[in-house]
């Protein structure tokens, strides 16, 4: 991995974005990755001009997180909150694996990659759990 990108890594591990917490979020779920004691809770609100939309075409206005746990876990829970500000629910129930390892830029093992993708987990869950009470 080239050093540069690795500071990248380590700058959101150390200064991670949009971590805190969210009063009243439209979305809000916590995992845990059992394998390693990774630990996120992701906060989702929707933007209020998409709100009669379907809920698939809903747009995220904001997004924030909390947890603990390595570097990969960490860094791509900062990536990917990110990422997701303004994409449609859509988007973000299409994205996969490979979507997460581009992000992240790295080669991972089995066990690594459920770290990556522990925070795109978690979201696709609270959206599921949304999607259930509507």
């Amino acid at each position: 991995m080239d050093d540069l990108y690795r500071e990248y890594l380590l700058d959101h591990y150390h200064n991670p974005k949009n971590k805190g917490v969210m009063k009243n979020p439209d979305i809000r779920k916590h995992d845990i990755n059992i394998s390693c004691g990774d630990e996120v809770e992701m906060f989702i609100k929707l933007d209020d001009s998409t709100r009669k939309e379907k809920f698939d075409d809903q747009r995220i206005e904001d997004i924030k997180f909390q947890g603990r746990g390595c570097v990969i876990c960490m860094a791509s829970t900062s990536m990917l909150t990110e990422e997701l500000a303004g994409k449609k629910i859509s988007e973000v129930k299409a994205m996969n694996t490979d979507d997460m390892l581009e992000m992240l830029q790295l080669k991972l093992t089995p066990t690594r990659i459920k770290c990556a993708m522990l925070p795109l987990v978690t979201i696709k869950k609270g959206i599921l759990d949304k999607e259930s009470k509507e």
